[in-house]
C-alpha cells in the first residue's frame, strides 16, 4: 500500500493557490493551519481540543494532554502572529469534524490534480519527513503518538527530554547544549 504525502514545496504551491482564491478564508489562519498540521503530524482530534493555553511559543512546543508535539521556527513565528490577531478566544482553531472536512475540500476544488489533500496526507508527510531527516524510528513513533506492539507507549522507554534532544538534532543538525 502506497502512503500518499506532499512535499513543502507542494504546501506551498497549495497555499499560494488558495490565498489568490479564498479571500473570505482568514489567510493566516489557513497557513498556520495547514502549516502546523504538516510540521507537528498533530491528529485530527487534537486539533479540534486546541487550545491557546496548550501552545507554548518559547519552547516551541504543544503540550498536549497525552503527549507534545514540537514545532519549528517558521510555524512559531506564524503560530505567534496568529494568535496575536485572535479575539479573547480561548480555542485555537476552532475546528471540529465538519469545519475541518469544508475546508480540505474547499482546497481540493482549487487544485487542479484529481489528487487533493487531507489531515492523513498532511499527518504523513510529517512522518515521511521524520524518516528522510533519518529520526530515528523509535523518536518518530513518540512524535507521532502512535503504539507499539503491545500496546506500550514509546515514551515510557524514552524520557521526553532525549525525544526532544533527538529531534531538534535530527532536523537540524545540531548538538543541544
Amino acid at each position: 500500500m502506497k502512503i500518499e504525502y506532499i512535499t513543502k514545496h507542494r504546501l506551498d504551491d497549495i497555499i499560494s493557490k488558495c490565498i489568490t482564491v479564498l479571500w473570505d478564508q482568514n489567510l493566516y489562519y489557513l497557513k498556520t493551519f495547514l502549516y502546523l498540521v504538516f510540521y507537528t503530524g498533530i491528529k485530527n482530534q487534537e486539533v479540534y481540543i486546541l487550545k491557546k493555553k496548550m501552545v507554548d511559543l518559547e519552547r516551541k512546543r504543544i503540550n498536549l494532554p497525552n503527549r507534545t508535539l514540537y514545532f519549528n521556527d517558521k510555524v512559531k513565528t506564524l503560530l505567534e502572529n496568529y494568535i496575536l490577531n485572535l479575539n479573547d478566544e480561548d480555542t485555537l482553531f476552532d475546528m471540529d469534524h465538519g469545519r475541518c472536512m469544508n475546508l480540505m475540500n474547499r482546497i481540493n476544488y482549487l487544485l487542479p490534480h484529481k489528487k487533493g489533500i487531507n489531515m492523513d496526507i498532511l499527518r504523513n508527510s510529517y512522518g515521511m519527513m521524520l524518516a528522510k531527516k533519518k529520526v530515528p524510528e523509535e523518536v518518530a513513533r513518540v512524535l507521532m503518538g502512535k503504539n507499539i506492539k503491545g500496546h506500550y507507549k514509546v515514551e515510557r522507554f524514552y524520557d521526553l527530554v532525549g525525544i526532544k534532544d533527538s529531534y531538534v538534532e535530527s532536523m537540524y543538525r545540531r548538538k543541544i547544549i
